[in-house]
């Protein structure tokens, strides 16, 4: 948990430093290793939504979840989290 937080902040700073509008990110950590999605959802929503230092500081910023377990659980963990309307 707090170490994916700290890299997920750590990547986010390098981008805000350098001056990135747009993101391209994954669900890192779901597929081969085991991460609750649910979870890696959360800690990004959290440096995104709640980190005054991010908050704003991207135009756009895009998920690319390849999914093809039965039910899509990484995706619909991230839509869940970041298209809150879809619920």
């Amino acid at each position: 948990g707090p170490c994916m937080a700290e890299r997920i902040r750590s990547v986010l700073a390098v981008a805000r430093q350098h001056g990135h509008k747009t993101l391209v990110l994954g669900a890192w950590g779901c597929g081969v290793f085991r991460n609750d999605p649910v979870d890696v959802a959360q800690w990004f929503a959290e440096a995104l939504l709640a980190d005054t230092r991010f908050m704003g500081a991207f135009a756009r910023i895009i998920f690319a979840v390849l999914d093809f377990d039965e039910g899509a659980p990484t995706f619909q963990a991230f839509r869940h989290r970041f298209i809150p309307e879809n619920d």
